[in-house]
């Protein structure tokens, strides 16, 4: 019985590292507009696939036609974005890491603008608020709702911002509110240096769960409020050690984890994708073709010998998919039996699927024939006695005396049927008539057919001529 479908680890291991292909292409050309143009191209292959299923000729006729002017104009345009995209330092980055630069952390970014501005002496003002609403403390602020950078956060105070007198509201990774008016500490313990910042930044650690990180612009120097807690910080790290310790980066982690789901539904749909474009090709529809191949009659057994076979060549009736049908060859088909579990003697196996090796995506209907019968033998190795063939005349008033060979007998191997049949190994023929008397070195023996020598295929003949 042949099966109409059968899914071989060749397959597998097909899909498996195409999907990654895929998979790997999106890690390195994601975010970039050629990423954005080439799902725009996948799209129309769709609706391409979608035209042909229903019918639709000239549409698909169309779309086809477009595709192909997109994929060009993705090279042309965008040749640059693709080769900075391409450039890795090593294959190990290109076939495993992420060639994206890794983000700075929010705490990262604050330490790094604080001591910015500090070295500029330029004064700021940074609220990281907790788990309570600091809302009911500020007095009024400016909303904008940017993404967290070194960068932005320096430019909220920058001298000629309006907004620079104010304090920035930062909650994970994003700048919540500016220019906000917060309330003062009474402390009286506090140093004579610390100014409006810091009695503010003070005031809003005191009255919320929060952490205000002050930049002296008089003294280049930067603190933090937490609680009732005052401290100077040295550098950017013992700052950045502080809001990490204070506030753990649930915003980074967060992100991470919908790195790590955003690459495991990628790599998903990757393996979807391949896997139903490897069914589209390798799925049975109603295409059928017939090839003629050879057969291969593979011996396993050193001690048999092939003798014969009825067949050499089988019919094979294929089906699959018409575009893959149509570029088949009858070199990517292989027909091979195994005697191993032959006897001496006619065999008859039956052809099987697992006789047969085929392209994937292609399937086996019909052989013909189906059986084939195949005939075996054993080595076997005689003793057989050399017999002269004379040939010609001898002159008139002669005759042959005495004959000798050496040796007498040799030995001669081949198929144990065909050793049957063999009683004597001849020599070539000699012509008695213009033989010179004596001895005659180097007699070549005539090998029979299906057999070979096996120690010597020359003899020596010895014969002796007189008058009767």
């Amino acid at each position: 019985m042949f099966f109409p479908f059968e899914l071989r680890w060749q397959d597998i291991v097909d899909i498996l590292l195409n999907s990654y292909i895929l998979f790997r292409l999106y890690v390195v050309f994601r975010g970039t507009n050629a990423f954005r143009v080439f799902l725009g191209i996948m799209g129309l292959l769709l609706v391409q696939r979608l035209a042909v299923a229903v019918g639709l000729i000239l549409t698909s006729w169309a779309v086809q036609g477009i595709t192909a002017v997109a994929a060009l104009i993705v090279v042309v345009v965008f040749r640059n974005e693709i080769r900075s995209a391409l450039q890795a330092r090593n294959l190990k980055t290109f076939f495993w890491g992420s060639p994206r630069p890794l983000s700075r952390t929010p705490h990262a970014c604050i330490a790094e603008a604080a001591f910015g501005l500090a070295e500029k002496r330029i004064g700021g003002l940074i609220v990281l608020p907790g788990d309570s609403d600091v809302h009911l403390e500020i007095h009024s602020s400016l909303r904008i709702d940017c993404r967290l950078s070194r960068e932005m956060l320096m430019s909220v105070f920058w001298p000629d911002n309006p907004v620079h007198d104010g304090a920035a509201i930062v909650r994970g990774d994003r700048i919540e509110e500016v220019a906000a008016v917060l309330p003062l500490s009474q402390r009286d313990d506090m140093p004579s240096y610390c100014g409006m910042r810091h009695r503010a930044g003070a005031g809003i650690a005191e009255a919320a769960d929060a952490i205000a990180i002050v930049i002296s612009e008089e003294r280049g120097t930067v603190s933090g409020f937490y609680n009732e807690e005052f401290r100077t910080f040295a550098d950017a790290a013992a700052l950045e050690h502080y809001l990490e310790r204070h506030r753990p980066a649930v915003a980074t982690v967060n992100a991470d984890r919908r790195e790590a789901l955003t690459m495991a539904v990628a790599g998903l749909v990757s393996l979807l994708f391949i896997t139903s474009v490897w069914f589209s090709f390798a799925r049975r529809d109603g295409t059928l073709v017939t090839m003629e191949i050879p057969l291969e009659y593979v011996r396993r057994d050193s001690h048999f010998e092939y003798v014969d076979a009825d067949v050499d060549t089988v019919r094979l009736q294929l089906s699959g998919a018409a575009a893959l049908l149509k570029n088949i060859t009858a070199s990517q088909l292989k027909a091979r039996v195994e005697l191993k579990s032959g006897v001496i003697g006619e065999n008859v196996f039956r052809l099987e699927p697992s006789n047969f090796s085929l392209p994937p995506g292609v399937a086996l209907r019909k052989v013909t024939p189906d059986t084939v019968t195949v005939s075996l033998d054993r080595d076997a190795v005689r003793l057989l006695p050399v017999q002269v063939d004379w040939i010609g005349t001898l002159l008139p008033g002669l005759r042959i005396e005495s004959v000798e060979v050496i040796p007498e007998r040799v030995q001669v191997s081949g198929p144990s049927l065909r050793m049957d049949e063999i009683a004597t190994v001849y020599t070539e023929a000699l012509d008695v008539s213009t033989l010179p008397r004596g001895v005659i070195n180097d007699v070549r023996l005539v090998v029979p057919q299906g057999a070979k020598m096996l120690a010597t295929d020359t003899v020596t003949v010895s014969y002796g001529v007189q008058r009767p």
